[in-house]
């Protein structure tokens, strides 16, 4: 993962991470509410989130070690299936369980990328550093957006779009392991 060509898929990365992460932030406490959960429950189920993207935060270098290269499609593949559960069921466990798996990838996204694209010291760090916070800034701009514009079909088409949001980035990283294998 060290080509330049390989930036791109980081960058990619980032910006489905925020796409993601910010589409769930800002329509999900208002969605579980009109399920009918208490807004505590609502709380503590953001709470799950937070508590697993800090795992994994805290645990990036051993979850990047111990996945090798498999680490770049971890990330979005737990954001998508956290979108897609979310989409498919209103049982508040499911829920709870989603947001954990939400974090979990949401975690795994940021650290892999910002590793990614920090890692190589050379003047060329400000300018990688302001992309990715550009990126992120980017995705927190239009998941909520877009997701905004497709909630008017149905209160879960946001989710669907989020976890589908996930699907290139997945394919292209599975592809580009699986082609280094062969390669290699």
């Amino acid at each position: 993962w060290s080509s330049l060509a390989s930036f791109g898929v980081f960058y990619t990365l980032t910006f489905v991470y925020s796409f993601t992460t910010h589409i769930h932030t800002s329509l999900f406490p208002a969605y579980a509410v009109s399920l009918g959960l208490d807004p505590i429950v609502v709380g503590e189920i953001m709470f799950f989130l937070g508590m697993a993207r800090t795992a994994a935060f805290s645990l990036a270098n051993t979850i990047e070690r111990t996945l090798g290269n498999a680490v770049i499609f971890v990330g979005p593949s737990l954001l998508t299936v956290a979108m897609a559960v979310i989409f498919v069921s209103q049982e508040t466990w499911h829920l709870a369980l989603a947001c954990s798996i939400l974090g979990l990838g949401a975690g795994i996204s940021y650290s892999t990328s910002l590793s990614a694209i920090l890692g190589k010291a050379d003047l060329t760090l400000g300018l990688r550093a302001g992309l990715f916070e550009g990126i992120i800034g980017t995705g927190s701009t239009l998941g909520p957006l877009l997701a905004g514009l497709v909630s008017v079909a149905g209160p879960t088409y946001p989710y669907a779009l989020a976890s589908l949001a996930c699907i290139p980035i997945i394919v292209y990283s599975v592809a580009n392991t699986l082609g280094s294998r062969c390669d290699g």
